[in-house]
């Protein structure tokens, strides 16, 4: 008996969707505004991420941390240090 994975991911890509296939207008316009507002929460949470990471290396360094290493020229240089 073949067994089948536990879980298979059909995900597909905004990019993936061809607006033109779609035959029903208003499905299509409605369809072409969530893709928007899915790219723009997309950038949205790209920038959150990097400043998350921001406050939580700024965090570390003030608990007495080092928070994130810096590489320069081949070798290591701690941002506290600076």
């Amino acid at each position: 008996m073949k067994r089948r994975p536990a879980f298979v991911s059909y995900a597909m890509e905004l990019s993936d969707i061809n607006l033109e296939t779609i035959t029903d207008l208003p499905a299509c316009h409605l369809i072409a505004q969530l893709i928007n507002v899915i790219e723009a929460l997309q950038v949205a949470i790209v920038k959150l991420q990097v400043e998350n990471q921001q406050l939580r290396d700024e965090n570390a360094r003030v608990k007495g941390g080092s928070g994130k290493v810096e590489w320069l020229f081949g070798t290591c240089r701690d941002e506290a240090a600076i």
